[in-house]
């Protein structure tokens, strides 16, 4: 008989790992006291940073209970309200679809509220002696800490928790949702949040807590785990049941990125289950991207050609006219036939510049460093640009009379040509859904500290909610029944451009009672700070976001 070479408890002995690893609650926390002595000082801090998924309350509760810290601090306690999370995740979601989303480039900070950190910051400073536990995902953003903990959890690992009903979402209590939504946004939000997060507390960790195995715990040293870096480069779905065995410390795939595992031995039937699973699951998605893929297409190929192509008509058909109009002409007639080549042109040139602007922000969603030359730097004060852009849309719309301003002076750290993107495009939203006669209001405020928000609102034929879920680019509902212009980008870029600054932008919206479009943005301060731009350079501003040069 054949002898196999198969073997199915692999392992990688990592260089002076001997009594690298323990396991069980027990023994975590006599290692952590023994680290902790080493210190020697009147007050330690110890973080336990969490990835998604890790059971926080047990995790705390565990080292609580063998640790008896003075002072103990669960991170989540400092974040954002849950509905200011979940409105702040919405741009990347893709809506109800159970596939489709948008990889996130927000930072672990936008989840937390910075008046929240602020007092947890002071609670921790003010402890003069004893040990201060702080303990969840975002631990590190309240305290450096003297020893660092970070608790990990493979990704499959979290699915089957939130198919258990065990987890939810990053800073939110949703473990009631379906799992497939859970894992959509777990996938495009929270772990490329928390993966930015932790790659560079890596050289900095103290201990790795592997907490897959919730009753049996296991803490390795954060220097054998990255001597074990070595994994990173086995191309392997299956990793060690045991972190431990003839002595030998085992380090875990998973707290080197590894995404899934099976416990071995694995029985025959159960890996090609596995596969079979993986492969359906990857064809669905391609299938529904696909489709996605194919719409946006064909509304791209229907719409902007069509955009482009009304205005050039415009042109030729003026251009005929002016070969063969008589020299004489009045010249009002000429002066007429000049406004209408001014419009056509702005309406080409505004399409064509928020087409590319769009392009750009779908490029720089995926790429950080992009998103940050993108970005505006300082403060720019909104009231003038806010005031100005909605009077000139609202006389180009030839409805001066049912413009309402409610705007309060605010700053925002935005470039000021995209805060004038938002304002254009929601206003002119605004207008366009509407009936001449009925209001449009335009509302600047405080959502809370360092929040602000632009709020804009008609009495319009509205949306239904399955419309407002499905709003994307190029997406225009019942184009066949109304005359609209336009390409459908205008919500789409607003949500980009909201998204670029780690803000969010919601939609409320009534069929035949109107929309209210509500844009909220961070970083954002209250009264006149920054030096008002002069007026040449907001005409200028004004003149570009209107196509007018």
């Amino acid at each position: 008989m054949r002898t196999s070479h198969y073997d199915k408890y692999p392992t990688i002995a990592v260089p002076g790992g001997d009594g690298a690893c323990v396991q069980g609650w027990e023994a975590i926390g006599e290692r952590l006291r023994q680290a902790l002595a080493g210190r020697n000082r009147k007050k330690l801090v110890l973080t336990v940073e969490c990835y998604p998924g890790v059971d926080e309350t047990r995790v705390l509760g565990e080292l609580q209970a063998r640790l008896r810290p003075a002072l103990t601090v669960h991170a989540r306690d400092a974040m954002r309200p849950p509905e200011a999370v979940d409105a702040l995740v919405a741009p990347f979601l893709g809506g109800n679809d159970p596939v489709f989303g948008f990889l996130s480039g927000l930072e672990l900070a936008q989840f937390f509220d910075a008046e929240r950190l602020a007092h947890w910051r002071g609670v921790v400073e003010q402890v003069r002696e004893g040990l201060v536990l702080v303990v969840g995902c975002g631990a590190r953003l309240i305290a450096q800490g003297d020893l660092l903990v970070y608790a990990d959890l493979a990704r499959w690992e979290a699915q089957g928790r939130f198919r258990r009903n065990a987890a939810g979402n990053l800073g939110v209590e949703n473990r009631s949702d379906p799992a497939g939504l859970q894992y959509k946004r777990a996938f495009f939000v929270d772990w490329r949040v928390c993966d930015r997060w932790k790659r560079p507390l890596i050289a900095e960790w103290d201990f790795v807590l592997d907490t897959n195995n919730e009753a049996e715990p296991k803490l390795a040293e954060g220097e054998a785990v990255r001597r074990g870096n070595e994994f990173l480069h086995k191309a392997s779905l299956l990793i060690p049941a045991e972190l431990a065995r003839r002595g030998i410390t085992i380090v875990s795939g998973m707290a080197l990125g590894a995404d899934d595992y099976l416990c071995k031995p694995v029985s025959k039937s159960d890996l090609l289950a596995a596969i079979r699973t993986r492969l359906l699951k990857g064809e669905q998605q391609h299938e529904r991207l696909d489709q996605a893929v194919e719409t946006a297409r064909l509304n791209t190929v229907r719409k902007f050609p069509r955009e482009l192509l009304t205005p050039l008509t415009d042109l030729l058909s003026i251009g005929q006219e002016l070969e063969s109009a008589n020299p004489a002409s009045p010249v009002a007639e000429v002066q007429e036939l000049g406004r209408v080549i001014r419009t056509s042109t702005q309406r080409l040139h505004r399409n064509i510049r928020r087409f590319l602007l769009y392009a750009e922000l779908a490029v720089a969603s995926h790429h950080p460093a992009a998103q940050a030359r993108l970005r505006g730097t300082g403060y720019i004060p909104t009231m003038a640009l806010t005031t100005s852009l909605a009077k000139r849309i609202a006389l180009q719309n030839s409805r001066a009379d049912d413009l309402c301003l409610d705007l309060r002076e605010m700053e925002v750290a935005m470039d000021s040509i995209h805060f004038g993107e938002l304002v254009a495009q929601l206003v002119d939203n605004a207008f366009k859904f509407s009936t001449p006669g009925s209001a449009v209001l335009v509302h600047t405020g405080v959502v809370s500290t360092h929040v602000g928000s632009l709020v804009v609102s008609d009495q319009g034929r509205g949306m239904t909610a399955d419309q407002v879920l499905q709003m994307g680019a190029f997406r225009q509902f019942d184009s066949e029944m109304w005359a609209q212009p336009g390409i459908g980008l205008g919500l789409a870029l607003v949500g980009q451009l909201a998204a670029l600054y780690g803000g969010s932008f919601t939609l409320e919206s009534d069929p035949g009672n109107g929309t209210k479009a509500n844009v909220c943005l961070p970083q954002a301060r209250f009264g006149a700070q920054a030096n008002s731009p002069p007026p040449a350079s907001l005409r200028n501003n004004i003149a570009l976001i209107l196509g007018e040069r």
